[in-house]
């Protein structure tokens, strides 16, 4: 069995080791190993979600670290935010313009 698409739980970031979820390396290693065994297809897709506040770095460093393993820019958009969602992605990134959203 192959697969054309693959979810992983990239909870913790690049500097930490992660524990009962994956940390950004472990994803990698993970879906390094998943290409080299051909559990994934060679063309197959991997998303990462559940990306907590827990050791991951501001999105810019985020992306520069997965640019290097794949990440190809990918961004959805969301267009309905609870007050309490905006106001934690505001002050945790500095820019209250870029999540500046209808508010549901």
């Amino acid at each position: 069995m192959q697969f054309d698409l693959v979810v992983l739980a990239h909870t913790y970031g690049p500097d930490e080791l992660g524990s009962d979820h994956l940390s950004a390396h472990k994803t990698v290693a993970h879906v390094k190993r998943m290409r080299e065994e051909s559990i994934l297809k060679n063309n197959g897709r991997v998303f990462s979600t559940h990306i907590a506040h827990e050791g991951n770095p501001y999105h810019t460093k985020l992306v520069e670290f997965a640019s290097q393993h794949g990440y190809d820019g990918l961004n959805i958009a969301v267009e309905h935010l609870n007050m309490e969602c905006l106001t934690y992605l505001r002050e945790r990134t500095g820019d209250a313009a870029r999540f500046d959203r209808k508010v549901v």
